[in-house]
């Protein structure tokens, strides 16, 4: 029998006995497969007996079991830290010896968090990126903002990683791991919206140890799950039943739990759910895609929306059990379910109305997480290898910033899972390439020695320094890693040369195939000594020298940016020459083919410094944008509008990242334009007039209108007299710029798009301009309304080189360990009564001595990849 068909069939078998378990991934991790494991025959794990539970009492009591009372051994800590959190290091192992069981499980349960333990990267707290503005971008800016939103992604991919080394509490990382994979969103798959991925991540954090029904209504408004799955297009006339199936088969019920007929109808109530990406990429109910109807759910009737949908869910007899077999799976066994105690949980979790620290309890007090024939049942994650390895020996690779990148190679891919369904998991870890790539990564994480002298890392301090050139380069190898070199020229002439190097720690496309995604690429920096002075620079050329390519793999060199002291040359400011430039004019710093990029434009990365103030009643803007337009001249409609925006609009003290507002033809009130709350971020106005426009669907919506001729409507007359001072002052100047803003959104994509229409939108705005200077708004504001000023970008230039300076983390909060034979020390010093063995092993060891204290012997050994 081939191995693909054993491992499933033998491997996820409750009955599989404990002799066979450990026989199979012996000959399995070992590579040594043999007809006498299909032929085995041995006793059959019997289950834990129990009964389902009559009331809480009995719940209480089936909990409350003297197994918790028992004092942990060395054993019993090692599971317990496993199990829950990502390794077990030795101190925290001893810490726990001697206490009794339910003592342990308040300390673990104690450590949950609701927030990180690192700081987040900044970007993730501030307002979105111009996401709204992108459609009107040329094809090289938009481009140029999409590799910004790949940096991202891979600093906060890198910042997980780090926390998950790090964090006092690895069981919220555990927890905020399995959330991901629980609700999943894939980064590839929702439009390079970098933000919204980390801002999920940090959702899990706040909500995935309270109310599993809190939680679910947070899901169904997630940017990032609502464009994963569609829904932002689903609406009364097409609704789409993507997160309605996802949230009935794989969030709350399960497959076969629910018939065609319920998703139809659940699908209903998640019409109009979207995003508004004008407003900081924020959930937005959309009023006119809403289906108010009357809906059949689960036999009930009424007119539900989504809310309603998750407490109907929630109110279903099976609501919760899918959750808790999952939860089962993930900290007990994959091959062994103990249906009586999975029934128990469920009850105690429903009674609880689904608290979801009251679950995770359960499974750590529940007998079948302590029995014995549960350890080893579950096959480590790469998070756990990789990670749990780290935390476990606190020795950290010298190539630790690529460490999500062996994520990756092993199969899982942070923010990047497969498919809806997520990581599969168990099996799937230990596929025959997998295993190779798991023991390969496994000996690079066991050094008998790290020379931590090597590991000192490189601090904005030492990037600042006069005469250093820091250079941020990435690789993809191919029978070998690149070679390349820097040179600094002035006038034409070569004045200092690095000499021919090698990438060290890149990604290797032989083994792992090509790089499918720009923001998984190894990024590292290397800093030299140049004895050259800044302004002798007048260019910066770096070469690869031996690019290589065959069927199975390609050698490629990235390059992201140089320093020169206080200076930063962008590689997408530079020019690439080689045998194969890209096609994109964005992309210079790609060398795919044998050649150099060649730099030659630098900025200062100092904050702006410039005394003066800025002008004072006057709007300053990045850029305008066309965001739409109808047809002015459509028979048969009483408002024809279009809309135009503004990148980091400012005035005076105030700031919006993205401000838009609608200019429209109606028949009552003649030309005005519109301003609504859902189009700024933050808030357009500081108060709203009490008369504003409402929408009768959704009352949070808010808008007012200012017509270019004195209006004959009380209504519409008071929202400008409800305005204060500084607002009239802004729609004032709002008026009175139109004509320049329109000249600017002539630059853009969309316009060109929309030429048509805007066209035959001119007439129209010459009669209004030609009106404008005898209407009350041209009473505020500066003589020159609008100013288009060039982003200062030395803020975020400044962002991108701290990333780059960051200090090693610290596993488990200590200086890292160097190496096995300082790991060795450690545990003799805990544990000098236990076998090496005893301590990082979740059973014996099958290829080695069980009294073993050989490491790398022990780290090779199969039982290694359980827990």
């Amino acid at each position: 029998m081939c191995l693909g068909a054993i491992l499933p069939e033998k491997l996820n078998r409750s009955h599989l006995c404990h002799a066979v378990r450990l026989r199979f991934l012996r000959f399995l991790l070992l590579g040594s497969l043999s007809a006498t494991l299909v032929s085995c025959t041995a006793e059959r794990l019997q289950p834990v007996v129990g009964t389902i539970p009559q009331s809480t009492n009995v719940v209480i009591r089936q909990l409350s079991n003297p197994h918790l009372e028992q004092v942990m051994s060395v054993a019993d800590a090692r599971h317990l830290l496993e199990r829950t959190g990502l390794g077990a290091p030795p101190e925290q192992i001893a810490k726990l010896i001697g206490k009794r069981r339910h003592e342990g499980i308040d300390e673990i349960v104690g450590r949950l968090r609701t927030e990180s333990w690192l700081t987040v990267p900044r970007w993730v707290r501030e307002p979105a990126p111009a996401f709204w503005a992108r459609g009107d971008m040329e094809e090289d800016e938009r481009q140029r903002f999409n590799m910004a939103r790949d940096r991202e992604m891979g600093e906060f991919r890198n910042w997980w990683v780090r926390e998950m080394i790090e964090s006092p509490s690895p069981q919220t990382e555990r927890l905020v791991l399995f959330w991901h994979n629980h609700f999943v969103s894939a980064y590839a798959a929702i439009n390079e919206q970098s933000v919204a991925i980390a801002r999920q991540n940090l959702m899990f954090r706040k909500l995935g140890t309270g109310s599993y029904r809190a939680l679910l209504k947070a899901v169904i408004r997630d940017p990032a799950m609502l464009n994963y799955l569609d829904n932002e297009n689903s609406s009364k006339e097409h609704p789409n039943e993507n997160l309605a199936r996802e949230l009935l088969e794989l969030f709350t019920l399960g497959e076969g739990a629910y018939d065609e007929a319920t998703v139809k109808e659940a699908a209903r109530t998640l019409t109009g759910y979207g995003v508004n990406d004008l407003h900081n990429l924020s959930f937005q109910i959309k009023p006119w895609g809403q289906d108010r109807g009357w809906k059949t759910l689960f036999g009930n009737h009424g007119n539900y929306d989504g809310d309603d949908l998750v407490d109907l869910i929630l109110e279903q007899p099976t609501a919760g059990q899918f959750l808790t077999h999952k939860f089962w799976k993930n900290y007990i066994s994959e091959i062994n379910l103990n249906e009586s105690e999975l029934a128990v949980i469920s009850a105690t979790f429903r009674a609880s109305d689904f608290d979801l620290t009251v679950l995770y309890r359960s499974m750590l007090a529940t007998p079948a997480f302590w029995a014995q024939e549960n350890r080893a049942t579950v096959i480590k994650s790469p998070v756990d290898l990789v990670v749990g390895t780290i935390r476990t020996t606190g020795v950290l690779p010298t190539d630790w910033q690529t460490l999500s990148d062996k994520l990756a190679m092993l199969g899982q891919d942070i923010f990047g899972p497969p498919n809806v369904a997520g990581w599969p998991g168990g099996a799937a870890w230990i596929t025959p390439a997998r295993l190779l790539n798991r023991r390969y990564v496994l000996a690079g994480l066991t050094p008998e020695r790290v020379s931590l002298a090597t590991m000192k890392p490189v601090t904005t301090q030492m990037m600042a320094m006069p005469n250093t050139l820091t250079l941020r380069l990435a690789s993809e190898d191919y029978l070998g890693p690149p070679r390349y070199s820097v040179r600094l020229l002035h006038e034409g002439k070569r004045i200092w040369d690095s000499g021919l190097l090698t990438v060290k720690g890149g990604y290797d496309t032989q083994l792992n195939g090509r790089i499918q995604n720009k923001s998984r690429l190894p990024w590292q920096t290397k800093i030299f000594e140049t004895k050259i002075k800044t302004e002798q620079v007048s260019a910066v050329e770096i070469f690869f020298h031996n690019d290589a390519a065959g069927p199975d793999g390609d050698r490629n060199l990235f390059v992201d940016w140089v320093r020169l002291g206080n200076r930063v040359y962008l590689a997408s400011e530079g020019k690439q020459i080689s045998r194969c430039p890209p096609q994109n004019a964005a992309e210079p710093g790609g060398l795919y083919c044998q050649g150099k990029v060649v730099l030659t434009k630098s900025e200062p990365l100092s904050e702006n410094t410039d005394p003066s103030p800025p002008p004072q009643d006057t709007l300053l803007a990045e850029d305008g944008v066309l965001r739409w337009a109808d047809d002015p001249d459509e028979p048969g409609r009483n408002w024809r509008s279009f809309s135009v925006g503004f990148k980091n609009l400012r005035l005076n003290d105030r700031h919006w990242p993205g401000f838009a507002l609608k200019i429209a033809i109606t028949r009552k009130h003649g030309y005005l334009m519109q301003v609504e709350n859902r189009d700024c971020y933050p808030d357009c106005l500081l108060r709203w007039p009490f008369t504003a426009w409402r929408n009768d669907r959704d009352r949070s919506r808010k808008s007012i209108a200012l017509p270019i001729s004195y209006p004959s409507d009380d209504n519409v007359r008071s929202h400008w007299q409800g305005l204060k001072s500084e607002d009239k002052l802004l729609v004032s100047l709002l008026w009175r710029s139109l004509p320049q803003l329109l000249a600017q959104v002539k630059n853009g994509r969309r316009y060109r798009e929309q030429k048509d229409r805007m066209s035959a939108w001119q007439p129209h705005l010459a009669k209004i301009f030609a009106r404008l200077t005898d209407t009350k708004y041209a009473d505020y504001g500066a003589a020159i309304p609008l100013v288009f000023v060039r982003r200062d970008n030395s803020r975020q230039t400044m962002m991108m080189m701290s990333k780059a300076g960051q200090d090693i983390p610290h596993p488990n909060g200590n200086a890292p360990t160097a190496g096995l034979n300082a790991f060795a020390a450690k545990l003799r010093g805990h544990f000098p009564e236990s076998s090496f063995s005893q301590v990082l092993l979740a059973q014996a060891p099958v290829s080695v001595a069980a009294g073993s204290d050989d490491l790398k012997a022990l780290f090779a050994d199969p039982v290694f990849q359980l827990k």
